[in-house]
């Protein structure tokens, strides 16, 4: 039997059936997968890759645990590779919450089952995280062979805890530019002028990064670091922090000096703009940037965002600055990474920074891009550090739907921001005309804004009166109306009305290209069971429907619908007709409000037509 990788490295888990069905997962399954919702393995793991399951499946009733790959298709389209690990619950624990949750008694007999149901635990990690991994005791022997590079150069070392600096030449004989207390040393360098003047915000940069010990520093500086030289310089200094046997940490450094020949031509203006604590471009650049790119008005779509990290000053004073100095850089490597050459990222602020999208295709390429740096960025730790909660805030504006000039932009994008924090934090929020306008004008606040963009967006209960004026007042709405409006304000894919006694579709409005006339599936009573005491039955996830009715299951997928409510009318025990509402995208989950109103809608409308 293969054994189980470490905790470390598992990023999600879950309580599975051995059909695939998803009874309860964590917050790290569902996000890794980027879906709100995962009722079925089925419905995301690649179709070729679906037999791995299976026999893991298989060897995991023989044996008790089972490990396997197979690639899932998250639902911003990226395929991602997963190292599975499944394995049975000797103590029934599964069982008994599978039970408390679907609400089916529990059944001690010796297979451990409910009603024929077995539950497994499935654990996932994944190739990038084992990566990480690897990486990281990777950078530890980078450390070390950094160390024995930087022998034969300039020497700077500096004890934290004594605060003693020392500048020294590996020559047989070395010799020594300095020995002494830090705050000596800078004290000298900025006394008698030795740190060139537009250096010396970078100079106590280094001297920052120096106490603070962190893991790797980079800098390049123009002074007189020596105190021997007749002119500016330009240094590149390398270091890492590292701990001695004893426990104390000392700072090893290179000091190299760049000569004339080797000097790129735009290290001046590279120094100038870089914010050295992320590695990203500072303020003054990427606003500057923003500005005269949005101010040229431009002919194609720009988009820009604010990302701020939530709760940061948390993660300082709990974990100390120096972890907090880590979380920005690792923050800005993600942000980066999902731009790419796409655009130009720079920090704005302590834990703020901001992104200028250039050539926008549409909006659904805006919104993958800021689904995934929140979603990496609430994953930059898990598995690594799991008592880290990091998540961000992001709040973007397009022009020129948003605003024609820079000032415009970002003034949208800055509330789109504090509207992302008041709804909770760890989400991103993209202008909508029609959603965020008012709030944007002053007009409304954040409370009475939510609630008119869900009146605006949906209008549902406009429709749910509509339907019950038309039942109870003689409204002149007719079946293809209601049909229409109701489609449209729940985001529908399908509407159909269905006899109760033939199972045949009477009335229907569909966007969907293969269209079921008959629903003989409602004669099985595997299906029927799903239905509540008022006649309700909600799918989330068709995939969830084969466990109690293959049938059910063929002519909803052969239909293209993904989830479901349907609402059963019956007269003195008589089915006298169903109504049905479907969607074709599996990852909306139906809300409580959305139930508790197609319930009314198909009560009352089923009241007008089944007599």
């Amino acid at each position: 039997m293969s054994e189980k990788i470490s905790n470390q490295c598992i990023i999600g888990s879950a309580i599975i059936s051995s059909s695939g069905h998803v009874f309860m997962a964590d917050t790290g399954f569902h996000a890794f997968a980027e879906y709100d919702v995962i009722e079925s393995l089925r419905a995301v793991v690649i179709p070729e890759d679906w037999k791995n399951f299976e026999d893991a499946i298989d060897m995991v009733k023989r044996e008790e645990f089972a490990e396997t790959i197979f690639r899932i298709q998250c639902e911003s389209g990226e395929i991602k590779k997963v190292i599975a690990y499944i394995y049975d619950d000797k103590k029934n624990r599964d069982q008994l919450q599978l039970a408390k949750m679907v609400g089916i008694a529990y059944a001690d007999d010796d297979e451990g089952g409910i009603k024929g149901l077995k539950a497994y635990r499935l654990e996932i990690t994944s190739i990038e995280s084992m990566t990480d991994k690897i990486e990281e005791l990777e950078n530890r022997l980078k450390q070390s062979n950094q160390f024995l590079e930087i022998m034969n150069s300039v020497l700077i070392t500096y004890d934290i805890a004594d605060n003693e600096l020392k500048i020294f030449s590996t020559e047989k004989t070395p010799t020594y530019f300095f020995v002494g207390n830090l705050d000596e040393f800078v004290r000298s360098r900025q006394d008698n002028g030795l740190i060139f003047e537009e250096h010396i915000l970078i100079f106590e940069e280094l001297i920052d990064d120096f106490r603070k010990g962190q893991d790797i520093i980079r800098i390049n500086l123009k002074s007189k670091f020596l105190g021997v030289e007749d002119d500016y310089k330009w240094y590149d200094i390398n270091g890492v922090t590292v701990t001695c046997d004893d426990g104390t940490k000392k700072v090893i450094a290179r000091l190299e000096l760049i000569s004339d020949g080797h000097v790129k031509e735009d290290i001046q203006k590279m120094v100038n703009t870089k914010d050295f604590g992320t590695g990203l471009v500072n303020k003054g650049t990427i606003l500057g940037y923003a500005r005269n790119l949005i101010e040229s008005q431009p002919d194609h779509d720009v988009a820009i965002a604010i990302i701020d990290l939530d709760n940061f000053k948390n993660i300082n004073d709990t974990y100390g600055h120096k972890f907090g100095d880590e979380v920005l850089a690792k923050t800005a490597h993600i942000i980066q990474d999902a731009v790419g050459n796409h655009g130009m990222v720079g920090r704005i602020g302590g834990d703020e920074m901001f992104i200028v999208y250039d050539n926008l295709e549409n909006k659904g390429e805006l919104r993958g891009l800021l689904r995934t740096i929140r979603t990496n960025v609430e994953w930059s730790y898990k598995g690594i550090r799991d008592d880290v909660e990091v998540s961000c805030s992001i709040g973007a504006a397009t022009y020129p739907v948003a605003g024609k000039t820079f000032d415009e932009l970002f003034n949208v994008a800055d509330k789109l921001l504090y509207l992302a924090k008041e709804k909770g934090r760890n989400r991103y929020i993209m202008y909508v005309p029609e959603y965020h306008e008012q709030y944007i004008k002053g007009n409304a606040n954040v409370s009475t804004t939510l609630r008119e963009v869900e009146k605006m967006k949906y209008n549902k209960d406009g429709i749910v009166a509509e339907v019950l004026e038309t039942a109870f007042y003689n409204k002149c709405l007719t079946d293809e109306e209601i049909l229409e409006k109701v489609m449209n304000a729940f985001e529908l894919d399908v509407m159909s009305v269905i006899d109760g006694k033939t199972n045949s579709v009477i009335k229907r409005a569909s966007v969907l290209a293969n269209n079921v006339d008959v629903h003989d599936y409602l004669e099985d009573e595997g299906f029927q069971d799903l239905f509540d005491d008022i006649g309700i039955c909600k799918v989330n996830s068709i995939t969830f429907v084969e466990m109690w009715s293959k049938r059910a299951f063929e002519v909803l997928k052969k239909e293209n619908v993904s989830s479901l409510i349907q609402y059963r009318h019956m007269v003195n025990g008589e089915i006298k007709g169903y109504i049905s509402f479907g969607r074709s995208r599996f990852n909306r989950k139906w809300t409580e409000l959305d139930i508790a109103m197609l319930a009314v809608i198909g009560k009352v409308y089923a009241l007008t037509l089944f007599k």
